[in-house]
């Protein structure tokens, strides 16, 4: 499998506690989570990828935390929640409903998730061959970029994508770049009607 795992250090600090009279020093261990830069995918895909598992995507509620007046902090899918990465590209009900269609195009059972870590937990753990974990990888990394996409060009865009449109687009974006960038031999009409 093309994916590459970056180690990053364990970082030790000392954190202080005050009890009272007393001094606690507590002696603190923080394992820092792993980058993965996928060869099948785009650079700024792994770039994206990156900012989604880090949480430091420019979400209205990332912006408002770091110090930016925003006129309001809201979701502009769904109008409902504070717009953060998670309720954009998992728990939005777009999200949710792009993520049913995913579900049943790939034939998985998964569990709905409801961030990045959690999605990658499950697909740690999932044992299958390479091939079909690059596979996944691509689509879910497609699913999450069409998402981002679609928020943007609501946000921003004078020409809207139609939600309509969004899973079409997945397919196609996995499918380019498993053929084209993963050297995968498949014929469109295979990957549209069994991707893994």
């Amino acid at each position: 499998m093309t994916l590459g795992i970056v180690p990053y250090p364990v970082m030790v600090y000392l954190r202080l506690l005050v009890l009272g009279d007393v001094l606690i020093i507590i002696r603190c261990l923080v394992v820092q989570r792993r980058t993965r830069w996928c060869k099948t995918l785009p650079r700024k895909v792994n770039v994206f990828i990156w900012r989604v598992a880090f949480n430091r995507l420019p979400t209205r509620i990332n912006i408002s935390s770091r110090g930016m007046d925003i006129e309001r902090i809201g979701c502009v899918l769904c109008l409902y929640q504070v717009e953060s990465s998670s309720h954009i590209l998992f728990l939005c009900e777009v999200a949710i409903e792009i993520w049913r269609r995913v579900r049943l195009w790939v034939d998985i059972q998964w569990l709905r998730f409801s961030d990045w870590s959690e999605w990658i937990v499950w697909f740690d753990d999932w044992h299958v061959t390479s091939d079909k974990k690059m596979r996944l990888f691509a689509i879910v990394a497609a699913t999450t970029w069409i998402l981002w996409k679609y928020r943007n060009t609501v946000l921003f865009a004078s020409h809207m994508l139609k939600k309509q449109e969004l899973f079409d687009s997945i397919c196609m974006f996995s499918f380019n770049w498993v053929t084209d960038r993963g050297k995968l031999n498949i014929s469109w009409s295979e990957w549209f009607s069994k991707p893994l």
